[in-house]
């Protein structure tokens, strides 16, 4: 029979015979180089490799298959001293459809570290606070940007071209947004936040519905911004609906003003743990990336329009109209993808093994294939290499040391050295302290804008008030006993009534302010920055919370100076140098006058002589002259350190 066929189609009969009795065990084509076992342990090895968090690239693949060849002492001549070639990499990858080539998002050793007693610990608190809740009602948020750049694009052109361009203007700049949702898969209006210093109106015009714009000066959503958009857009939303609410990722910018209002409206804020959004923020797991994909082809069709490619960024005037048809282009699946984050997550309907169920540990033993392929001493191995990795570093204290220009030290001076205090380390008298005028490290600059003289705006950078460490005023106040000085002027309670005015503490410089809002541990502070030798009200408005050990003192009412919205405020005067007025400002609060520091000194005179029946009132009047002389003389708080020093005075 089989000769027949082999007549008829033309194959050999030994062809046939052989396939009839099973003789045929080779493939067509080129044969393989390795086994189907040998090819399936290498799938399962890639596989558990890429869970656990150390996924392996094409080269880290051939180098394993160059290793286990050399191990084997085989000697494969199609592959070049026995490393494979990408080709045979694809043809792998073709036999083994569960393996595909993917771009591995980067995640910190804190994220790795998200485990199941950090997950369980969320939902049993979850199942508390969102019992009662409407799906409706059940919220979350998070902020993300925009980046004015398409990013990169696959072309045709020739082989082995190094470098292909394509002429496009791109930058890397970027805007804010705030995006909220529901449970249900609504959509919030939302929050746009441009880096500029003003708002203009066409930035706000043909832009998605009811949306709402601000703006900073860092671009960024900070504390001010998040409360103008919880208390104006979010809040509102809250008020029409019916029973308790609960919001998610509440707690990243709170602030009492939101805590009160969530506490008055029944709303249930809900904190996520640190470095866990990446597999329980719903917005991050199912929303942002189709967002981020829509964004990049609509920026990329507006920079190939006649128009748009004229401009390197996104002029603000255009991107609400941008922006429009990439929320239009997300509405077809809006919904959609907004109820698959929230049960991705596991938030809604309530299913912690969501979660868990990626986990890496849950899907090496939910694949036991796997598991049993690569066994279980290699899985314990990389269960402690993440673990090592994920573990969180020790962040050891440390200790300033004072050592003089052109010295060394060694581990034994270090050993030796005598503990002035926690922070900083004394060594030895040979070796001099390094600034010997300066008691402290520089603080950081306040980042505050603020006009120059000529009105224009000033670079953050390049404040006004600065000091050069060896100036007269900073060598007066930088010592302990000047900050001391200092310091006696805000002794006392301090009046907290909300559009009285204050000295605020801000990280050693004292500013002057008026109090905005007030709860028990301290209050909101709107303060003024330093305009040449007065003060002035910074645009916009430099308002932060201040601990009530932060308050310095009550002031009375700024003093308008003319008509440019310039003011004195009667306790910053300068201090007098050499006889004249510094004609720079530091930021320090200056001693209130010359008289109050003589009746200073003279009360301490007469507490350390309150006991001599030899006290001479010529003898006092002598000495507060004396005295008097020597305030107006450069470096006095140097000479005159203690009351110690004064009875040392030759009068």
């Amino acid at each position: 029979m089989h000769a027949n066929a082999a007549e008829k189609y033309s194959i050999h009969k030994n062809t046939l015979w052989l396939k009839l009795k099973g003789r045929h065990e080779k493939l067509h084509g080129q044969q393989r180089i390795f086994s189907n076992q040998e090819e399936n342990a290498f799938a399962a090895y890639i596989i558990t490799m890429s869970t656990f968090g150390f996924p392996v690239t094409t080269l880290d693949f051939r180098c394993v298959v160059k290793s286990y060849l050399e191990r084997r002492g085989r000697n494969v001549k199609c592959f070049n001293q026995n490393l494979s070639g990408t080709d045979w990499v694809k043809s792998f990858l073709r036999r083994h459809p569960q393996l595909s080539q993917r771009f591995a998002q980067n995640i910190s050793h804190a994220r790795a570290a998200t485990d199941e007693k950090i997950v369980n610990k969320l939902f049993d608190n979850l199942e508390i606070e969102l019992e009662g809740i409407p799906t409706s009602n059940i919220w979350n948020f998070d902020e993300t940007n925009l980046v004015e750049d398409p990013g990169l694009k696959k072309i045709i052109t020739k082989r082995g071209t190094k470098y292909p361009e394509r002429i496009r203007n791109a930058s890397k700049a970027c805007t804010s947004l705030m995006i909220c949702e529901n449970a249900e898969g609504r959509l919030a209006p939302l929050y746009v936040n441009y880096k500029s210093q003003k708002l203009w109106n066409t930035w706000t015009e043909n832009g998605p519905p009811n949306a709402r714009y601000n703006r900073t000066n860092s671009g960024w959503f900070d504390y001010q911004i998040f409360k103008d958009w919880f208390l104006n857009l979010l809040l509102p939303l809250l008020k029409r609906q019916d029973g308790p609410k609960g919001g998610d990722n509440l707690s990243s910018h709170l602030n009492m003003k939101v805590i009160e209002k969530c506490e008055t409206n029944n709303i249930r804020s809900i904190a996520l743990p640190p470095n866990t959004t990446h597999v329980l923020q719903p917005l991050d797991v199912a929303y942002f990336r189709p967002m981020k994909e829509n964004w990049r082809k609509i920026l990329n069709a507006w920079k190939e329009s006649a128009y748009g490619s004229r401009f390197t960024s996104v002029p603000k005037d255009e991107f609400p109209g941008i922006l429009k048809k990439l929320m239009e282009k997300l509405e077809e699946r809006v919904a959609e993808n907004l109820k698959s984050g929230f049960k991705k997550t596991g938030i809604f309907p309530l299913n912690r093994e969501e979660v868990l169920n990626r986990l890496c540990s849950r899907i090496i033993d939910a694949d036991a294939e796997v598991k049993d392929s690569v066994g279980n001493s290699f899985i314990d191995h990389l269960s402690k290499t993440r673990a090592e990795a994920a573990r969180t570093r020790q962040i050891r204290r440390k200790n300033r040391l004072n050592v003089s220009p052109g010295k060394s030290i060694s581990a034994s001076d270090f050993l030796d050295a005598n503990t002035a205090n926690d922070n900083v380390l004394v060594f030895p008298d040979e070796l001099q302290p390094f600034c010997s005028g300066l008691a402290s490290e520089s603080k950081r600059r306040r980042n505050v804008q603020h006009h120059s003289s000529d009105g224009s705006f000033a670079d953050e950078n390049e404040l006004q008030y600065q000091e050069s460490d060896n100036s007269p005023l900073n060598e007066q106040f930088s010592s302990d006993e000047s900050q001391n000085s200092v310091e006696t002027l805000f002794t006392g309670g301090v009046e907290k009534v909300i559009g009285h005015y204050v000295v605020v503490n801000y990280e050693g410089k004292y500013f002057p302010g008026k109090i905005t809002q007030i709860c028990d541990t301290g209050v909101d502070v709107s303060v003024m920055v330093p305009f040449g030798k007065q003060w002035k009200w910074p645009q916009p408005k430099d308002e932060i919370f201040y601990n009530n050990n932060e308050i310095a003192m009550n002031i009375e009412k700024p003093i308008k100076r003319g008509k440019r919205d310039i003011f004195d405020v009667p306790i910053f005067e300068n201090v007098l140098v050499n006889g004249e007025k510094d004609a720079k400002y530091d930021g320090n609060i200056k001693v209130k006058n010359l008289e109050e520091e003589v009746q200073k000194l003279n009360a301490e005179f007469k507490e350390m002589l309150k006991g001599s029946q030899q006290f001479n009132i010529e003898l006092q009047k002598d000495v507060t002259m004396t005295v008097q002389e020597m305030l107006y003389k450069d470096n006095v708080r140097k000479e005159i350190k203690s009351a110690n020093d004064i009875s040392k005075i030759n009068v």
